[in-house]
């Protein structure tokens, strides 16, 4: 924890669904804010060796800060005191979704007394209000849980599951800190193509041995990912699709993993679950080593989303490229690019079960 970063606005921080810069900007630029005296303090002192070790890390490829006779700018320490502000939310946020002590986060609150969270700390969707595109219970608004340190990492899975008309079978993970009273909610919208296309599902459907794919990041993708790998495994009538997504260090991130059933007899899915995967460093080398098919269990997953009830193939499509939001190479994938995954792809191949 910094110390010139006050508890109490962190916590006001981590509690609004904008972006933390653009939180703090208002908090900081508005004398109405119960809290404006504390952000101008933290943003006034923010130590001169944070701001030049925060703007030379080569990973966020900043100009060097503005400087003025009185020192570095007021908007320049801002914008890195959001920064640092970010990363310790999102090391609260990773802290207590693997916690495993007492009634996980946000399950304490008043309004959520009643629900009882599963082993994997889910809890059913119909249990809230979601005429608003929005989890609403008893003057409250929750979230989904972002997958990544960016807190819109979830805006396009939390569309495709609000939009659902049969909330029944869906579990979801609450996040432990984005807690919003209705009256104080700003909601957020991102313009951003998202799609639902189909695979080549003649191909599913005929399925009789393992297939497999691992591609590098094209230039499209979010930075921060290592590879994708993809595997379609027929199983007692039925084929599981797993993907993970892997980061190229394990301290930035955790990996992203989705994991379905599809019966192809219904041409539809019957489950499906995503969920972020904890890796130490020495974990994520021998992870990387290996493909899905290879690798066990390793890391500490927490799960996201669960849905046990029928999927259809366009709707299924949709989760996914939500949870996987900024994987282009995905994307394509899902699209059915069988092309780019033949130029791409270092192993693409079905073996014999």
């Amino acid at each position: 924890m910094q110390e010139w970063l006050p508890t109490d606005l962190l916590d006001l921080l981590a509690s609004r669904p904008l972006d933390v810069e653009f939180s703090l900007r208002e908090v900081f630029s508005d004398p109405s804010e119960p809290l404006h005296a504390c952000a101008v303090a933290a943003v006034r002192g923010v130590p001169d060796d944070a701001i030049m070790e925060v703007w030379t890390d080569p990973r966020l490829g900043l100009a060097r800060p503005g400087t003025s006779d009185r020192g570095v700018s007021e908007g320049d320490r801002l914008i890195v005191a959001a920064w640092l502000a970010k990363q310790e939310i999102y090391h609260r946020r990773c802290d207590s979704l693997q916690s495993q002590r007492g009634r996980p986060a946000p399950y304490e609150h008043p309004t959520l007394s009643d629900l009882q969270p599963d082993g994997d700390a889910l809890v059913p969707l119909s249990a809230f209000d979601l005429r608003e595109r929005r989890i609403q219970r008893e003057g409250f608004v929750f979230h989904l849980v972002p997958p990544l340190p960016q807190g819109n990492s979830n805006y396009w899975l939390a569309e495709a599951t609000l939009a659902t008309t049969n909330p029944t079978g869906v579990r979801v993970r609450l996040d432990p800190l984005l807690v919003s009273p209705v009256e104080c909610y700003e909601a957020v919208f991102y313009r951003m193509l998202l799609y639902g296309q189909s695979l080549d599902w003649d191909r599913i459907d005929g399925l009789r041995s393992v297939e497999h794919a691992q591609w590098m990041p094209d230039e499209m993708s979010s930075t921060g990912i290592l590879r994708t790998d993809v595997q379609w495994s027929p199983r007692d009538g039925l084929v599981h699709f797993e993907c993970e997504e892997l980061p190229t260090a394990a301290r930035d991130r955790p990996s992203r993993y989705f994991h379905s059933i599809y019966d192809p007899t219904q041409q539809g899915f019957i489950h499906a679950d995503f969920a972020i995967r904890f890796y130490s460093d020495d974990e994520l080398v021998s992870r990387a080593r290996k493909h899905l098919k290879d690798i066990g269990k390793v890391g500490r997953r927490v799960k996201l989303l669960r849905i046990d009830r029928d999927l259809a193939r366009d709707e299924w499509a949709t989760i996914l490229a939500g949870a996987f939001v900024w994987n282009n190479d995905l994307a394509k994938y899902v699209l059915g690019n069988r092309e780019f995954l033949a130029e791409h792809s270092s192993v693409f191949e079905s073996n014999p079960s």
